[in-house]
């Protein structure tokens, strides 16, 4: 079998695992500037650090939510995205920003579309560096370098900077537009960014994976002080139904264990291209 192209695995991935194993998109909505989470990080220069058993991840300069991963993810999820290998190793991916808002399941209006834009500009901001359980730094990347949109034609342009195409090529990528949607349509309201955290999790994860509340929570990176614990419980609780039905994520409420019974069926992995 022939080797994917460069385009080919960027076209075909939504995210790679360990972007979705170790995620630098919190568990939440949007960003309290108020709670302890973001006053540690203000204090820590911006900088926020978690160590996982799949490896340690450190995010500077901005915080970002479950929303700034459903945009990235909607762009990547478009089939009719235009993609560009530049000569510096970057990417270049334009894209429709009204078939963006159809995608994630928006009303196309002036609001929608100049929050998907700052949104854009928010996820430029970030930096991450990634690091193995043995200490081994792996990469740093920004996941936007550069954005822009022209208003007349509807085309908005994204550049994928090369150290993160890199990453990207390297890593065992997934793609997963059907779940996508469907947690754009199911996931609604409070709590909504700790059950999308948890599904992009799992779908990561071989099938009978079982993982307790406590490591889950710590893994993707959500408080567990025993109110958040509590809160986080009855959350999952309130989705409880569709976590099993739709995503096939099965939550034992007595021993307080997860496990992910069955691979959904348009989860599809590539390999890395070294």
């Amino acid at each position: 079998m022939n080797e994917i192209t460069i385009t080919e695995k960027i076209e075909q991935s939504m995210q790679t695992l360990p972007d979705l194993r170790i995620s630098p998109f919190l568990p939440i909505e949007k960003i309290n500037k108020n709670s302890k989470l973001y006053k540690n990080f203000v204090k820590n220069n911006n900088i926020l650090e978690r160590k996982t058993s799949w490896g340690k991840i450190q995010l500077r300069n901005r915080l970002l939510t479950q929303y700034h991963n459903d945009v990235i993810n909607g762009v990547m999820a478009l089939k009719d995205k235009r993609i560009f290998v530049l000569n510096n190793g970057d990417i270049a991916i334009f894209f429709s920003l009204y078939k963006l808002t159809q995608m994630m399941n928006l009303a196309w209006s002036s609001r929608n579309k100049e929050n998907l834009i700052s949104t854009m500009l928010e996820i430029r901001d970030l930096v991450i560096a990634r690091w193995t359980n043995s200490g081994d730094l792996i990469a740093t990347y920004n996941i936007i370098k550069d954005a822009k949109y022209s208003q007349k034609l509807d085309k908005f342009g994204i550049i994928l900077p090369a150290d993160f195409v890199t990453f990207t090529l390297n890593e065992i990528t997934i793609d997963f537009p059907k779940t996508y949607s469907k947690m754009r349509s199911l996931i609604k309201g409070r709590g909504q960014g700790l059950i999308k955290a948890i599904i992009n999790f799992f779908i990561t994860q071989k099938t009978n994976q079982q993982i307790s509340l406590l490591k889950l929570l710590e893994t993707i990176a959500y408080p567990t002080t025993e109110r958040q614990i509590r809160n986080a419980r009855e959350i999952i609780n309130k989705n409880i139904n569709i976590l099993e039905k739709e995503f096939n994520i099965k939550f034992d409420k007595k021993t307080k264990t997860f496990t992910y019974t069955e691979q959904l069926e348009d989860i599809k992995f590539l390999s890395a291209i070294k």
